[in-house]
């Protein structure tokens, strides 16, 4: 499929552009007829599945906090199994739903749409039937879990940074390839070469052996030193930058939690403290800081999986909730740390394991990419 058939170009027929670009091949009726119809059943497939799974996805993930915290602010963080089995459930829903997007990108469209709905009804309460069936905690409980923290809103945050990161790969990887493709065709070709000129308008073709240069956005096996150290470079930063902004954004979830669980007796979760505007403010700076990392999957994904797992997941999910049930530094009645901890833990974790399954996305995306350039190559 040439490059330069059409002025615009769809998220799903970048792929399409790159591997043509790749094996420098031209376009024939059949091909372009078969390829747009692998193409469209491509999207078809990635869009139900993400139409069906996503709202579940979500609705688990949420109930999963709500779950978790609820137990928290009693002072009993282990005790809830059907917290900490959503969770997980979710997550995985989560990660075949990038897995089965392939490179398309219209899953990570309906999931991003998907977790702006269900936001809203999480954060309004208008989800709550399912945590009063599952676990018992009426609709005001539900929509006082989801306000104190803004959790929904960080949630669209990082999957519409993840879906950004996809769509910038995508098309990074077409304009790397256009520029390629035109530098080939502009090449003189030296007299006493046997190699033939490429006719005006035909894509030029490869030789044996040859790959395109996927600069910070590919990286293929016969990339030169310069450029893998480029690249190694660039991964570093985005390690370190993921970690520091994960940590801060775990910080800020800390601080902006409820310190007092005095009233949780007698009114459940709605007796928590309000949230100022100080505390919304913050949150919405975490939410900002979580988008950030997970578009910066876009250069690499090790960074945010990091950040994601060892720093937000395992010390939430694991660790806290041993810790404090061994040495009895649970939520209590009273303005304390532990207290602001105990809560932010189940939120952090949610988030967490969001970010991990976007930055696992994007990779899959990047990884589909250059398989079928790899295959074209073949």
């Amino acid at each position: 499929m040439t490059l330069t058939a059409e002025p615009q170009h769809t998220a799903s027929s970048v792929t399409d552009t790159v591997v043509d670009a790749a094996a420098g091949r031209k376009s024939r009726p059949h091909m372009t007829r078969r390829w747009t119809s692998l193409l469209w059943f491509q999207r078809l497939r990635s869009g139900l599945y993400a139409f069906f799974f996503a709202p579940i996805a979500f609705l688990a993930m949420g109930l999963g906090v709500i779950s978790l915290e609820f137990e928290s602010a009693v002072g009993q963080p282990l005790s809830s199994s059907e917290g900490f089995v959503s969770m997980v459930i979710a997550t995985c829903m989560l990660c075949t739903i990038l897995i089965n997007d392939g490179s398309s990108g219209i899953g990570m469209i309906v999931t991003l749409v998907w977790s702006i709905v269900i936001g809203i009804a999480q954060f309004f309460g208008f989800s709550g039937w399912m945590t009063d069936l599952v676990s018992g905690v009426n609709s005001a409980d539900s929509a006082a879990t989801m306000q104190w923290g803004l959790y929904p809103i960080a949630v669209m945050a990082i999957v519409g940074g993840a879906t950004m990161a996809t769509y910038w790969v995508q098309s990074h990887a077409r304009l790397l390839a256009e520029s390629e493709a035109l530098a080939k065709r502009s090449a003189p070709v030296p007299p006493d070469s046997d190699q033939v000129a490429p006719a005006e308008g035909a894509e030029p073709a490869l030789t044996s052996g040859e790959a395109p240069t996927w600069d910070g956005v590919l990286e293929t096996d016969s990339c030169d030193a310069s450029r893998h150290m480029k690249h190694q470079s660039v991964r570093n930063m985005v390690v370190v930058s993921s970690i520091i902004l994960t940590c801060v954004a775990g910080l800020i979830y800390v601080v902006v939690a409820p310190d007092d669980t005095l009233n949780v007796a007698a009114y459940g979760l709605k007796g928590l403290p309000t949230s100022q505007g100080g505390s919304i403010l913050l949150a919405l700076l975490g939410a900002l800081l979580l988008a950030i990392t997970a578009f910066s999957s876009a250069f690499s994904s090790v960074g945010p999986l990091i950040g994601a797992c060892l720093v937000m997941v395992v010390p939430c999910y694991f660790v806290y909730p041993m810790w404090a049930s061994l040495t009895g530094n649970v939520a209590t009645p009273g303005q304390s740390l532990s207290t602001s901890f105990a809560l932010a833990s189940p939120l952090i974790t949610a988030l967490g394991l969001t970010l991990a399954a976007a930055a696992f996305g994007v990779f899959m995306t990047r990884r589909n990419i250059q398989l079928r350039i790899a295959h074209a190559h073949h």
